[in-house]
């Protein structure tokens, strides 16, 4: 919701929309507003490490990757993904879901472990699945250095800078409103100055 409401309130404002959608056999929520469009498939979150956590059965988005385990379910019980092909193929087709008459840009994390060291496991699962089908969709690739940032000078400055500093307190405080959980000064001040470094 933080997010939602935060694209809704900085990009072209517009009240969002909320719908089910069928994509790839999976029902999956869809909210767009003027200017975007995200699908929630609210997977579990593969922690730090990448073993998951006991709420969701430590399932994991490498864990399916790797073959680890069968099936990854939704959080909330929405659908399940039989495979590490079922889950590129629903990626796959939202995008192209999405397509217009222009060809499109896909930014993720840098899929290159040696390029973008100690990312996220999950960065790195989206990266791999992007991976899988960008070329042969002709979609135009950005991939971005995500959690090494803190280790590299800092590279924004006035007016990027301020914009980057709205984008994150306006999350922030719409996170404090639903959970009780303020704008977090330890990320801003490890990740705050520096833009993600894309190839």
């Amino acid at each position: 919701a933080a997010c939602i409401e935060a694209m809704a309130g900085t990009l072209t404002p517009g009240t969002p929309t909320s719908a089910r959608v069928p994509v790839n056999g999976h029902p999956i929520q869809r909210y767009t507003g003027p200017t975007w469009a995200l699908y929630a498939l609210r997977l579990p979150d593969g922690n730090v490490d990448g073993e998951g956590f006991p709420s969701t059965g430590h399932r994991t988005l490498g864990k399916l990757q790797r073959g680890e385990i069968p099936a990854l379910p939704a959080i909330e019980g929405s659908t399940t993904y039989e495979s590490w092909d079922d889950l590129v193929t629903t990626v796959r087709e939202i995008v192209a879901s999405e397509r217009g008459t222009i060809r499109p840009w896909v930014n993720t994390a840098d899929h290159d472990r040696a390029l973008n060291p100690g990312d996220h496991p999950d960065h790195y699962a989206v990266a791999d699945a992007v991976l899988a089908f960008a070329a042969a969709d002709d979609l135009d690739r950005l991939w971005w250095v995500s959690y090494d940032v803190v280790n590299r000078p800092a590279n924004l400055v006035g007016y990027a800078l301020d914009i980057k500093w709205f984008l994150f307190r306006l999350y922030g405080w719409k996170m404090d409103e639903l959970m009780n959980t303020p704008p977090n000064q330890e990320e801003w001040d490890w990740w705050g100055g520096a833009q993600l470094r894309a190839r």
